[in-house]
Order: C-alpha cells, then structure tokens, then sequence
C-alpha cells in the first residue's frame, strides 16, 4: 500500500473558481432570464401584445365600446317607429297609419304632423274668420260679441278638419307614448277638455245679448259654465302631461307594444 502524499495516486483538485456550472438556475418568479435586462416598467414582456388599462378586449367587426352602432338606412317598415323622419315621411305615415292604434310612432314622426296640423288649422282660422266673421285676425264683433252664431260659424272649416284628422290624431299620439314605453290610456288625461265642451256650449247659448244688455241674467246656465270652466282646467291640466310625455326620448322596453 502506498502512502498518499509519498508518491502514490492522488485525485486531481481544482480550485472552485475553475469550475463551470452545467445549468444555470431559474429564475426568480417574475424576473426575466439570466443574462436579459429587465423589461422597462409599463411595457409588455418581450413577444406580448401591449395590455390598454382598463379597457376589454375588442371584438372584430364591433364598435368601440361606448359608440352607437351604425344603424339601418333609408326608410323604416310601416310597423315600425321612422326615427329622424322627414316631414314628407311624417305625413305620409300619419295617413297611411290612419286608425292604427298598436306600434311606436318616433318623435320626429309625432312633431312634424304636430307643425303640419297647426299650420292647416291656423289657414282654416283664417278662412272662417274671411268668410263668417268679416275679419282676417278677429271676428267682427259690431253686431254682438255674445251672440253664439257669430262665434261658432268662423269655427266651421277648422271643426271640420279637427273632425277629418282625430282618428290618426288620437293614434299617432298612442303610439308616440308606446315608444315611451307608456300605454295608450294615458291619453284618457284629456277627456275631461273635450267633455267640458257640452256644458260650455250649453251655458253659451243660454246667453240672450237682448237680457245682457238690460243687466238680466236669469236665463244664464251658471251651472253649465261653471261646470265646463272646471273640466277646462282638469283636461288642461292632463294635457300639460300628454305634452312632457310626447317630448320624451324612445324607450327600448316600448317594443312590447309592437304588433307580432
């Protein structure tokens, strides 16, 4: 046996400085590899499309999240609301929708025949007046300003168009509240002004122009003036809604009262 150190075999020794690893070890969660340099703060890791803060992930083909879709164009099927109808389209669809009560009827649709029907109605004043009352702007009132002849019979061309356009009128109006997602009934709100027309033109003929001038009153229906002033107001009153209802926007959940 030989004595290590005294000539015999020793195994070779290097210094640790020497060796070379054969892996290196992995990295630290988060760090990039050894012999990278680390990524700039804010940027995705290297091969990554950039992340936007807090925005979701866009969908080919769709809007930008928050924008309004494109919608169809030209114009809309009858049974349909014409949202930024045309006047030529609000009147049209007025008479062809004359007694259609089911549906939703846009605001542009409702507001155009509104400044149709005002217009027709201001011409047809002005005929009367021309024609029965012998005034442009105002009735002539030399003979008697109380007598119910010379009041009504200027009311004649206008009256007759009332009654040609109240049927589409009533529902071009519940339809304007079905696209506010509100039914038709609301409409019963202005009863009580065309009610107060019986007792007003009760309480208007009863006025003599013979007993007034003299002071006597005792053929005067006070109860039917009366009674017609307080549904005036109560129907007045009920308009003043209709009216803030029918400038309302279109509401999604009105659909339900689309015919299937």
């Amino acid at each position: 046996m030989s004595d290590p150190g005294a000539g015999g075999w020793t195994p070779s020794r290097q210094p640790p400085s020497s060796q070379q690893p054969t892996s290196q070890p992995p990295a630290p969660y988060g760090q990039p590899p050894y012999g990278q340099p680390p990524a700039a703060y804010g940027q995705p890791p290297y091969g990554q499309p950039p992340a936007t803060y807090g925005q979701p992930p866009a969908t080919y083909g769709q809007p930008p999240y928050g924008s309004r879709p494109p919608g169809p164009t030209g114009p809309a099927p009858l049974h349909l609301p014409q949202y930024d109808a045309t006047i030529t389209q609000a009147a049209s669809r007025f008479w062809r929708k004359y007694a259609v009560f089911s549906g939703r009827a846009s605001r542009s649709e409702y507001w155009w025949w509104a400044l149709i029907a005002f217009g027709v109605s201001f011409v047809l004043q002005l005929i009367g007046n021309i024609a029965f009352g012998g005034s442009l702007f105002a009735l002539d009132t030399a003979e008697s300003s109380l007598n119910p002849r010379t009041l009504l019979l200027p009311l004649v061309p206008v009256g007759i168009w009332y009654l040609a356009t109240l049927v589409p009128s009533v529902a071009v109006l519940v339809r304007r509240l079905h696209d506010t997602n509100r039914p038709g009934w609301w409409l019963l709100l202005a009863v009580p002004s065309y009610v107060a027309l019986a007792p007003l033109l009760i309480g208007l003929f009863s006025l003599d122009p013979e007993r007034l001038a003299v002071g006597d009153t005792s053929g005067i229906a006070v109860g039917a003036l009366v009674g017609g002033g307080v549904l005036s107001l109560v129907g007045a009153i009920g308009g003043i809604v209709l009216l803030v209802f029918s400038i309302l926007g279109p509401d999604p959940r009105g659909v339900r009262f689309d015919r299937s």
